[in-house]
């Protein structure tokens, strides 16, 4: 039961501003190096990394640390489905080990909150990248209906569902 629409398209429903501004990207650049005074990622050589701290650097608050405590999402999974509810704790056990490798090689992709509903869960992400690679691998194991949705160009909504 595969029900991914493989022709799917991304419509642009406005021509891209670059006068927009994500709050959490910042343009410039931070002495190097400089590390995060909450989490301890290490910004070197323009990229936040998980490198040896050395012994004088700069502080900052990272982005995912920053939209974490805003609670300011860049990306929304949901779930939900019989399925789902039948094999929660297998697949949230695949969804924390996507997340351990990706912050792992990726500092500022990780986990907001996690909120488990009766009959839905709902997983927020400091970055778009974790939400789509989670949904991508929910399809590939397990099937199910996907559908993703970019309220604009710095959040996404992943959706995904299966009832058999």
């Amino acid at each position: 039961m595969k029900n991914i629409d493989t022709n799917f398209k991304q419509e642009r429903t406005r021509i891209f501003d670059n006068q927009r501004h994500d709050a959490y990207r910042t343009n410039k650049k931070h002495p190097d190096p400089t590390i995060c005074s909450v989490c301890g990622s290490l910004y070197t050589n323009g990229r936040w990394t998980w490198d040896d701290i050395p012994e004088e650097a700069s502080e900052v608050t990272c982005p995912a640390c920053q939209r974490t405590e805003d609670n300011y999402p860049a990306g929304l999974i949901q779930l939900q489905g019989t399925f789902f509810d039948d094999h929660r704790d297998e697949i949230m056990n695949m969804i924390h080990n996507i997340k351990d490798m990706e912050i792992s090689e990726h500092p500022l992709e990780r986990f907001i909150n996690i909120s488990e509903k009766k009959d839905k869960t709902i997983i927020t992400t400091t970055g778009i990248h974790l939400a789509r690679r989670i949904g991508d691998s929910l399809v590939k194991a397990y099937e199910g209906y996907l559908n993703y949705n970019y309220d604009d160009e710095h959040l996404i909504r992943v959706f995904w569902q299966r009832d058999i």
